[in-house]
């Protein structure tokens, strides 16, 4: 059985706010009348999508405010480090066949540039299975050791356990 998105949200401690416009600094790109606000932990959605919101641009605003460390700006963040990977074991895991469809087509949508193989490649239109590439096996190992998923892939339904966060080596094409 497929969970509501607003119930991932909820499991997560992620609110949901509808204001007449969410202010452009606290849009992400191609995100069409949502953002985050990831010091307050909630997604911000416009009246004029009330009750269309697609499943993929939802999740992916919910998983940004999931998975963003306390105190770290939001553009400090790269989506390759642990979002895309967490976002999608959640959406396998939680949502309908249709709506993983989506998150999945919404992630090949978006362009990061990220360092793989000794050269820059532009991830993920350009790479047509990218949960094979090193970028994203690390980004699961990390979704591991933050508690997020477990040692079989599996959403844990914890919040991340930000103690480790020193731990995790980051790369300086990271941040």
């Amino acid at each position: 059985m497929a969970t509501s998105i607003f119930e991932i949200a909820r499991r997560y401690g992620v609110g949901v706010e509808y204001h007449p416009e969410v202010p452009e600094t606290q849009k992400l790109a191609g995100s069409s009348g949502m953002g985050c606000d990831v010091e307050r932990r909630v997604v911000l959605i416009e009246e004029r999508v009330r009750g269309k919101e697609d499943p993929e641009t939802l999740l992916h605003e919910i998983v940004h405010v999931i998975v963003n460390p306390p105190g770290v700006g939001i553009e400090v963040i790269h989506e390759g480090w642990i979002l895309l990977q967490f976002e999608r074991a959640l959406a396998r895991q939680a949502l309908t066949e249709e709506e993983y469809a989506a998150v999945v087509d919404y992630q090949t949508a978006t362009s990061i540039d990220l360092y793989e193989d000794d050269k820059w490649i532009c991830i993920l239109d350009d790479a047509p299975e990218p949960e094979k590439l090193s970028f994203w096996q690390e980004g699961v190992a990390r979704c591991q050791l933050l508690g997020l998923l477990d040692e079989e892939n599996r959403v844990t339904w914890q919040p991340p356990d930000w103690s480790c966060l020193d731990a995790l080596d980051l790369p300086d094409w990271l941040m």
